[in-house]
């Protein structure tokens, strides 16, 4: 049956790769709006300078190009302007913020795990006919089972996202980016809460005639500016995402698996083309053509088919394909009624 609808997607590809508005919105909007944020910030690590530190004067400038690239290697941590920093050196190097050189590479992995799920639909929807799979696309399910899979994995996938932001910021509140946004609507800055900090301070040693001289310098962490306000941006996008992906995965679960809003879908068509009626047999008809023409596969891209080419492209594409059931149908159940018609072997 698939085979009698491809020919008809020709003219509107996009539906034949199982792209909804919203998995579009998981594979290439949001994965690209990622990817742009982790070119950004690799930028500004590896074109400008990603950290400055004020070193004390008797540094020349090979130490001082040494101190800030060791400290943005090491890490840096965070002291208010109203404390002092810790005399306890084990609890400083405890405090230590090394997330800020990982944030362009942890980026780039959140963008792909936002196409894999687009990925394993591609790869697993071209598997080969044989075995499990090949079971499965005669059942006339093997579609639909590996959509609402994927949708599943888009669903997933927004969760563990926030649990990889919490674990890259060191936090255990995975409503962080709400929570940094008030502050900042607070007026409490990261100089008050610490959230992205832009000033650090950074320990370093120096052997000097083999005795050891140990270092303090602030720093100031410029790309820590960038950072906060992208990831929170990218904290408010997951959820309206998410949402989006959850009520995705709602509808098209109702929409693939029940079989009164399946016939429904396919006889509102056929009613508005008058290519059927409401009589008994044409009630037959749709029926069969549902259940062992189209299958839930076949059901299943013609609502594709809706989605991204509209319902006169659609219309067209039911219309066409139900004339051919017809015919087949009104030849070899012609001599019989529709009762006894609906308890005959169906041509498929």
């Amino acid at each position: 049956m698939i085979g009698a609808i491809v020919p008809y997607l020709t003219r509107i590809r996009r539906s034949y790769q199982s792209n909804d508005l919203v998995d579009r919105l998981n594979y290439h909007y949001t994965a690209f709006m990622i990817a742009l944020g982790a070119v950004t910030l690799a930028a500004s690590q590896y074109v400008g300078k990603p950290i400055q530190c004020w070193v004390p004067p008797q540094f020349t400038g090979s130490w001082e190009k040494y101190t800030e690239s060791y400290c943005f290697i090491k890490g840096s941590y965070f002291v208010p302007d109203d404390e002092h920093p810790d005399q306890d050196f084990i609890k400083r190097d405890e405090a230590v913020i090394g997330y800020y050189q990982w944030i362009p590479l942890v980026l780039a992995f959140q963008a792909f795990c936002f196409y894999l799920p687009c990925v394993i639909w591609q790869g697993l929807n071209s598997a080969s006919e044989s075995g499990f799979v090949s079971r499965m696309r005669k059942s006339g399910h093997y579609l639909v089972v590996l959509y609402i899979f994927t949708k599943l994995l888009y669903v997933f996938n927004i969760f563990m996202q926030f649990c990889i932001f919490a674990i890259f910021l060191d936090t255990r509140n995975l409503c962080w980016g709400y929570t940094i946004f008030t502050d900042i609507i607070n007026g409490r800055e990261w100089d008050k809460t610490g959230n992205f900090p832009r000033v650090t301070m950074c320990d370093f040693n120096v052997r000097v005639l083999g005795a050891m001289h140990r270092w303090t310098v602030q720093c100031v962490l410029v790309m820590n500016m960038i950072a906060e306000k992208i990831f929170i941006f990218y904290w408010f996008w997951f959820i309206l995402v998410g949402v989006l992906s959850i009520l995705s995965l709602g509808y098209w679960l109702c929409a693939l698996t029940a079989s009164s809003l399946q016939r429904n879908f396919i006889a509102k068509y056929l009613r508005c083309l008058q290519a059927a009626t409401d009589s008994p047999a044409d009630e037959v008809r749709i029926s069969a053509f549902v259940r062992h023409f189209l299958t839930g596969d076949g059901v299943f891209l013609l609502r594709l088919v809706q989605v991204n080419g509209g319902d006169i492209l659609t219309g067209e594409i039911i219309a066409a394909l139900y004339d051919k059931y017809t015919k087949r149908f009104d030849k070899e159940f012609a001599p019989e009624s529709p009762t006894s018609s609906a308890t005959a072997t169906l041509p498929r």
